[in-house]
């Protein structure tokens, strides 16, 4: 069965009126802002996500060296990591290279955008292509992008080349970027610079955290020179995994680090923070606020006999550490200090230039969405109608606090939506209130320039770009260190909220003072059926859709994995357009 649906998008007997969506400003445009010593430069942008976990086509093989905790990283089972299905790669593909991709895309401005194919024959790919068209074509002209797909980043350097492309920025790092690229920073300070230790120690303020690192020796011997289980494994996968039923150093290694890091949470009282060195859209974070989060912690951390035999995410996380990437400690977690009642939690977002100064875009409040006992890791608690939920990458990154949802209200700035799972949250979308960004700029700007300037010289004065930074504000008066606010995640890349601001001057003319951005899964409906339902929003230029990819499953059924914007008078009416609009439909979860 073909996925590409049956019949085009456009029903000529209902001819949609889309407005022509004009953005403030564009990633491109800032990045000339940020660069006025080589402002012509031909840059080409790589927005595309990655995984660690499988690989998500032929041609975009899983990362090794650079790694990643994604939620299929931190949730599938190695077996299915090891031997992932079609279908289940084929999930993955559609949120990394398409979605986050084409939303990006959206206001990359006048510039070149890479997006790796996931279509494998002609036909497919035609339909990724035709698919971007059409999200794009909204767009004023003067601010559309040029696509350029490949099937992955083994052919960039052709690409590179076909294009005259002098320089290319990239959102996640790949394996394959290491080829002849033209970069403007290296690939190991990119992954470094969005490393959670990496920001523990940086001297920003940050909640108290302790690093722990896995002892040298990567973990020794490569697979197939371990024993013969390993040997096994490694004739059937290049996933570093040390499996269980090692009886060589690799699994002596594992066992060592395995129990340094149990005995360091066992040790830590209650309430904390865990964090993987590198989470992907919220993954990898564990809030712990009593002892039986921390029981469940640790049930999550460890292989339990009969339960999940070789799925403790300690095996999985450390097996990531290997001769090629030990220095720079994929496998490390952190154990930090939970903020338990901080004023405000916000997502800041920004731009570096190249002296290190930062310009301003947006504010967010965030909201946190935690987990109920018992939810497995996929598994959620949905919080669209009172928008109590929080960002993560994609957008920002899961906080280190502890507040409860029904007390927090949009009351600020921006704030954005998160679902929840065991192993903390996931990105889903953000909501902005335009009337407040300039108090918050004031408020704000000064730890701005400060993480600007960290960035600069971490990078040694190499990265310019956007920024993405989570914040709580805290009383001095209530705190013991009489801080006022805390950095609890920082992302040196776009950030899913990054349109809100740049479609301001869209909403606001049209008496809109709110806006909402959010990732949904719609089954059962083509595009034109969407359409067709939320017709006058779509052209009274209230909502706008930034992404959108749909094919037919093999069960039959057709499915959508979207990105959209939506804009309303206030925060009520923002509400209840939401509660609409995400009626009958699923979360996406990165």
């Amino acid at each position: 069965m073909s996925r590409i649906p049956d019949s085009d998008i456009v029903d000529p007997s209902e001819p949609l009126r889309l407005p022509t969506i004009t953005l403030d400003t564009t990633i491109s445009d800032l990045y000339r802002l940020a660069n006025p010593s080589s402002p012509d430069r031909r840059i080409a942008w790589l927005a595309c996500g990655t995984s660690s976990g499988v690989n998500l086509t032929p041609s975009v093989p899983r990362n090794v060296k650079y790694s990643y905790q994604d939620q299929a990283f931190i949730s599938a089972p190695w077996k299915d990591l090891l031997s992932p299905s079609a279908a289940f790669q084929r999930t993955l593909a559609k949120k990394h290279l398409t979605l986050v991709a084409q939303r990006d895309a959206f206001i990359a401005g006048k510039a070149l955008m890479v997006q790796f194919h996931i279509g494998r024959d002609e036909e497919e790919k035609k339909w990724d292509v035709l698919e971007a068209e059409r999200t794009l074509s909204v767009l004023n002209e003067t601010q559309r992008p040029e696509m350029v797909f490949c099937t992955g980043p083994g052919d960039l350097p052709e690409k590179v080349k076909e294009k005259g492309i002098e320089q290319v920025e990239y959102k996640i790092v790949f394996d394959d970027l290491e080829r002849a690229i033209p970069r403007s920073h290296s690939l190991e300070t990119h992954w470094m610079l969005n490393s959670k230790a990496a920001l523990a120690r940086s001297g920003l303020p940050t909640p108290k955290a302790e690093v722990i690192e896995p002892e040298p020796g990567w973990p020794g011997v490569e697979p197939g020179d371990c024993c013969a289980v390993c040997g096994e494994i490694a004739e059937q996968t290049n996933l570093p995994f040390i499996p269980p039923g090692c009886s060589g150093p690799r699994g002596e290694w594992l066992a060592q680090q395995t129990e340094r890091i149990i005995a360091a949470v066992r040790a830590r009282e209650v309430p904390f923070v865990f964090k993987t060195q590198q989470c992907w859209g919220g993954a990898g974070t564990w809030l712990v606020p009593d002892e039986e989060a921390k029981r469940r912690l640790l049930g999550d951390l460890e292989d339990t006999p009969g339960l999940n035999e070789g799925d403790g995410l300690l095996r999985k996380l450390l097996s990531l550490q290997t001769r090629e990437n030990e220095h720079m400690a994929p496998g490390a977690i952190l154990l930090m200090e939970m903020i338990t009642a901080p004023k405000a939690d916000y997502g800041l977002t920004f731009v570096v230039t190249e002296t290190g100064e930062a310009v301003f875009l947006a504010a967010a409040e965030q909201m946190i969405a935690r987990s109920t006992p018992g939810n497995s890791p996929s598994s959620t608690e949905s919080s669209t109608p009172s928008l109590s939920a929080s960002l993560s990458d994609d957008g920002n990154s899961s906080s280190s606090s502890s507040t409860s949802n029904e007390s927090n209200t949009l009351s600020h700035g921006t704030n954005t939506t998160k679902t929840s799972t065991t192993s903390g949250v996931s990105w889903v979308g953000s909501t902005i209130h335009y009337t407040r960004q300039s108090i918050l700029q004031e408020r704000f700007m000064p730890l701005m320039s400060r993480i600007a300037r960290w960035i600069h010289n971490a990078s040694n004065c190499t990265y310019t770009g956007p920024v993405g930074a989570d914040v709580l504000e805290l009383d001095p008066d209530d705190d013991p260190q009489g801080r006022t606010c805390v950095i609890v995640d920082l992302n040196v890349r776009t950030c899913g909220s990054m349109c809100l601001p740049l479609l301001r001057t869209h909403f606001v003319r049209r008496g809109m003072n709110c806006a909402a951005g959010f990732s949904m899964r719609v089954c059962g409906l083509r595009r034109v059926d969407f359409f067709r339902r939320w017709r006058t929003m779509l052209e009274e230029g209230r909502m706008i859709i930034l992404s959108w990819f749909e094919e037919r499953l093999e069960e039959g059924e057709m499915e959508s994995l979207v990105d959209v914007v939506i804009g309303a008078e206030d925060e009520e009416g923002l509400r209840e357009v939401m509660r609409m609009v995400r009626g009958g439909t699923e979360e996406v979860a990165f």
